[in-house]
């Protein structure tokens, strides 16, 4: 079916065109043959997904914030909430969404103190345990420093996420908070070795509380238009195609009650045989790319395979796809076709609704974003096969 639709694609366009639907101008036309985004598209619109939303139809439910299970929140974008009654677990913490290609330093760090509040207020965490990003480009690292300053969390990454936390930590190296001072004082008086940044190694264990973390290799998808080390510190006010990759990291967060999640950032086919064996819950799957232009179903099904087949995934969850830029929107609204150079973001949807409905015993939802749901019962939902159709 895939292949019978990429086939039609053109097709579709041009009867799109025939039919007097607005005209393409022409400069459109050559930005599209530039940087590979379609100018139309054959698949369905992120909107048509509704019904593979948690809580719709039957999907899943929200929960209570006194809730025991372990709790998750989908923040946006890829950031990842997971918490229990004691512990939390930050992936990324991308709040400053600037609109253009610079963050200003008041209206971001306004924008990520919203944030920050707004979790504390609606799940009532003033403080997290730790945020792990899953590499430094700016769209999930730019954020780490003034993240752990609101929320006393450690920041776990690597030497390049550290030169954006060096950058983004509170003004002229102030001291903590005072929550932050309680914290310390509370949770790490037998820790003098304790620090705010915690250098990352891939295949090591890091333990917060119930939960821990393991960082595995992962790849971004090509072309990764800023690869490479960040080898400065990032002042705030660096251009975003500043804020280079540097090593790149699939995240397996794991809970003392036995449940754990993959967390998938980037759709670039990661060294998986060398991960230890893993046997996950659920799967938070990084779509953007994953049908981008030039890229064959076969390549898409062999990242996918990797990433959801390998660790043995009941769930899978769809994340990096709404766009970075600019407030969060309700409903969200589809990444930018030329953002990152990912493009087609209808077929990186399609592409894996696709593969995740054909594949016996596991289903696939979209989490709506800051809402809460329990862990366990969108594990209920997937282990019952209550699968709903991709749109078509």
């Amino acid at each position: 079916m895939n292949v019978v639709r990429e086939k039609m694609e053109r097709h579709s366009c041009k009867l799109s065109r025939a039919r007097g639907r607005r005209p393409v101008v022409l400069l459109s036309v050559i930005v599209a043959g530039l940087f590979g985004v379609s100018a139309c598209s054959a698949y369905p619109h992120v909107d048509e997904y509704k019904n593979l939303y948690a809580g719709v139809s039957g999907q899943g439910e929200s929960v209570d914030a006194d809730d025991s299970d372990v709790k998750i929140v989908h923040l946006s974008h890829s950031n990842l909430l997971f918490f229990d009654n004691e512990d939390s677990v930050l992936i990324d913490g991308y709040f400053s969404r600037p609109s253009g290609m610079f963050c200003n330093q008041k209206g971001c760090k306004q924008n990520v103190k919203e944030s920050t509040d707004r979790i504390e207020q609606q799940y009532g965490l003033k403080t997290i345990s730790v945020v792990a990003p899953l590499h430094s480009h700016f769209d999930h690292a730019m954020d780490v420093g003034e993240v752990s300053y609101l929320t006393c969390a450690q920041v776990l990454g690597s030497p390049s996420t550290e030169m954006i936390f060096k950058g983004w930590r509170a003004p002229d190296g102030g001291e903590p908070l005072e929550k932050c001072n309680i914290k310390l004082r509370n949770e790490k008086k037998n820790d003098p070795d304790y620090r705010f940044f915690e250098p990352a190694y891939i295949y090591k264990k890091y333990e917060y509380g119930n939960f821990s973390i393991m960082l595995l290799p992962g790849k971004h998808v090509s072309p990764n238009i800023a690869e490479g080390p960040i080898d400065d510190i990032i002042p705030i006010n660096t251009p975003n195609i500043k804020y280079n990759s540097g090593e790149v990291y699939n995240i397996l967060v794991s809970h003392r009650s036995g449940f754990s999640a993959l967390v998938v950032g980037s759709s670039g086919v990661p060294e998986y045989r060398l991960w230890p064996e893993i046997d996950v819950d659920i799967v938070f799957l990084g779509v953007a790319g994953v049908g981008k232009s030039g890229r064959s179903i076969v390549e898409s099904n062999r990242f996918l395979r990797a990433v959801i087949d390998q660790p043995k995934a009941d769930l899978v969850i769809p994340i990096h796809w709404d766009t970075f830029f600019g407030p969060v929107s309700d409903p969200p609204k589809k990444i930018d076709g030329l953002a990152g150079g990912v493009g087609r973001p209808e077929r990186s949807l399609f592409r894996t609704c696709d593969y995740v409905t054909k594949s016996e015993g596991r289903s696939i939802v979209f989490l709506p974003f800051f809402e809460l749901f329990s862990a366990n019962k969108l594990l209920k939902l997937a282990r019952a096969e209550n699968k709903h159709p991709c749109p078509d």
